[in-house]
């Protein structure tokens, strides 16, 4: 079901909350980005691996891992901004990106072992 929304001039007045969560979401993935290759010299004498295998491995998670995020957030926006409306999507779109943030840091802490 389509509903079309008519917006009169001049009676919105938007703010810039979804603005900031995106560029926050951009700003958390190249952080996460730096801090990986901070940690790379790091990863390639623990395992015992040439540079480009960390590099390689790290280029697919990550694009992997952009694809579904965004795969799952589109999905998650475009159902609730057809049934409720385009900012609870987008609220909660990201909302699900950070819940998912959060499972992986979960998932990480849970695989990697703990050093004796």
């Amino acid at each position: 079901m389509k509903r079309s929304i008519t917006i009169e001039e001049g009676s919105y007045r938007g703010n810039n909350r979804l603005l900031i969560g995106i560029v926050l979401s951009v700003l958390s993935y190249w952080l996460f980005a730096q801090s990986l290759l901070n940690m790379a010299p790091d990863v390639q004498t623990d395992l015992g691996i040439s540079a480009g295998v960390p590099s390689g491995i790290y280029k697919m998670a990550s694009s992997l891992g952009g694809a579904m995020g965004i795969a799952i957030s589109a999905s998650v926006y475009n159902g609730l901004s057809q049934s409720v409306s385009i900012t609870t999507g987008a609220t909660v779109g990201l909302l699900v990106n950070v819940l998912f943030c959060v499972l992986a840091i979960g998932s990480i802490l849970f695989v990697i072992p703990k050093h004796k």
